[in-house]
């Protein structure tokens, strides 16, 4: 894939790969005969994730519990909270908040909440996804290290995907939300993640 990062951003031609031009230009209609230049200015990613250990959970009703490696992920509801949906995160070294993972539907399936399991930057996470309302998706991200989950990555800038965009063999975190399409690219880099929203435009 023939991408290069020209300091001010990342210019994208015609050989680009189908599914990366799929998710940053899809709603944008361009073609692979087009050459994109997205100016990105990266900034801090201000983590707001908790994770708490916790005797026990306020538990109302389990939408969903799946097993992982090394112990179970559920997510519930909690009594007096009508809108959220909570993650909780159970081993043999004991039970942890996750805090909210999006919200409540009447059909909560897995297209509304899913759990995966997955590797990236060298690093064991968990991927919770969920969805607040019908065009607000939350994607929740946590490392896991010595059998306990510790915060990592929030995403609630749109749907996220994990791509590589320069070809190095890293993938980034890209989301994307909207119409007009706003896409943030999510750069792992010095230990932090760093955030830049690309500005698409046909040349």
């Amino acid at each position: 894939m023939d991408v290069k990062d020209i300091h001010k951003g990342y210019t994208l031609t015609k050989e680009a790969t189908d599914e990366l031009l799929q998710i940053i230009q899809e709603d944008l209609q361009l073609t692979k005969q087009s050459e994109i230049v997205m100016p990105l200015a990266f900034e801090k990613v201000q983590n707001v994730q908790k994770v708490v250990k916790v005797d026990t959970i306020q538990m109302e009703q389990l939408f969903k519990e799946q097993e992982i490696s090394g112990g179970k992920i559920s997510i519930y509801s909690k009594s007096g909270d009508a809108e959220q949906v909570y993650g909780a995160f159970e081993s043999e070294a004991g039970l942890y908040e996750l805090g909210v993972v999006g919200g409540v539907h009447p059909q909560n399936n897995d297209e509304l909440l899913s759990i995966k399991e997955m590797e990236l930057y060298g690093k064991s996470l968990i991927r919770i996804n969920g969805v607040f309302g019908a065009n607000a998706p939350i994607q929740n991200y946590f490392e896991m290290a010595d059998g306990k989950p510790n915060p990592f990555l929030l995403v609630d800038t749109g749907h996220a995907e994990e791509v590589d965009l320069d070809g190095d063999g890293i993938e980034e975190v890209v989301s994307k939300h909207g119409l007009p399409l706003l896409t943030f690219v999510y750069k792992w880099e010095d230990g932090a993640f760093k955030v830049g929203e690309v500005e698409s435009q046909q040349k």
